[in-house]
């Protein structure tokens, strides 16, 4: 995009929106054969209102929801950045959805950082925090994964047994339901939008692409 604007001394709006869509073009990589986060993100972000608060876990998914959440509102958007504490977005959705009664609350989360921190859950029913928990399962710890591969590490302690992660949410008193396309995603998400109280969204996905998004995110793709 750079030799595009050559010669101009003042960008205007269309050229910056320009510029960013360049950027996120680059950035949808696919996942053969299965949903990408990206995916998930943008189907998520299509169905939810303006003022929806959004957590963000760490983990390899918190690059798809980084780069692609798109927040209309301040103080609409909690990472736990450079700190990057697995196990965040659950917790902190809670806490968002009782700082705000009443306001749409979304936390994307991965199979990891859910599973540390799923019983605030049942926090969440006790107090009426009416909160939607998107968990993408693709039953690894990717973001480390990938730091093996890149170290040409062997792969090791990153991968376990796919757990229903909504049916632990059923066990804790939430809604759930499962899903493993975009279409999926944004009537689960409507639904949950629409309850009367929390409901966790578990994404099936492989992941195969968390590595080519973290390249072309950092410019070597």
């Amino acid at each position: 995009m750079r030799n595009s604007f050559e010669g101009r001394s003042v960008l205007q709006v269309d050229d910056i929106a320009a510029c960013r869509e360049g950027m996120l073009a680059r950035l949808r990589i696919p996942s053969p054969g299965s949903l990408s986060a990206v995916e998930a993100v943008e189907a998520a972000l299509d169905v939810a209102p303006p003022s929806a608060t959004v957590t963000v876990d760490a983990g390899s998914h918190m690059f798809a929801a980084t780069w692609f959440w798109r927040s209309e509102l301040p103080q609409r958007f909690l990472i736990s950045n450079g700190l990057a504490t697995m196990g965040y977005a659950v917790p902190a959705a809670v806490a968002a959805a009782l700082a705000r009664p009443g306001e749409p609350v979304l936390a994307f989360t991965g199979d990891g950082g859910f599973l540390l921190h799923c019983a605030e859950l049942e926090t969440a029913v006790r107090l009426g925090a009416k909160i939607v928990v998107i968990a993408l399962n693709d039953a690894s710890l990717s973001l480390i994964r990938i730091k093996q591969e890149d170290k040409r590490y062997r792969r090791a302690a990153v991968d376990f047994s796919r757990t229903g992660l909504a049916d632990v949410g059923r066990a804790l008193g939430t809604a759930g339901t499962t899903v493993d396309d975009a279409d999926g995603v944004r009537e689960a998400v409507r639904a949950a939008l629409s309850a009367s109280g929390p409901s966790v969204i578990e994404v099936l996905l492989s992941g195969d692409e968390y590595g080519a998004l973290q390249q072309a995110i950092r410019g070597g793709g």
